[in-house]
């Protein structure tokens, strides 16, 4: 058996369902979708962190796609203005 208790194979399945959810590809929506979709998943993004080890952290990846960077902007302005996130 890999986990000598079942509270470590859950830390390992939980672990491993937050690394699913670290990452949002918003290559073709519009900008106010895309801020809709990004409102909707802090708060799966702030679970996980908190379940996760201290300090309570964990690292998303926002793909915006190629374009004029409006879109990339406007992420780049939702980052700033969540005091819960921070860009790395």
């Amino acid at each position: 058996h890999l986990y000598s208790s079942p509270k470590q194979w859950l830390h390992r399945k939980l672990r491993l369902r937050e690394k699913k959810n670290r990452f949002v590809d918003l290559h073709g929506f519009s900008v106010n979708d895309a801020m809709l979709k990004l409102d909707e998943l802090l708060p799966k993004w702030e679970n996980n962190a908190m379940i996760g080890d201290y300090p309570w952290t964990t690292s998303v990846t926002i793909i915006c796609g190629l374009g004029s960077q409006t879109l990339s902007e406007a992420v780049k302005g939702w980052i700033s203005k969540k005091e819960e996130v921070a860009m790395m």
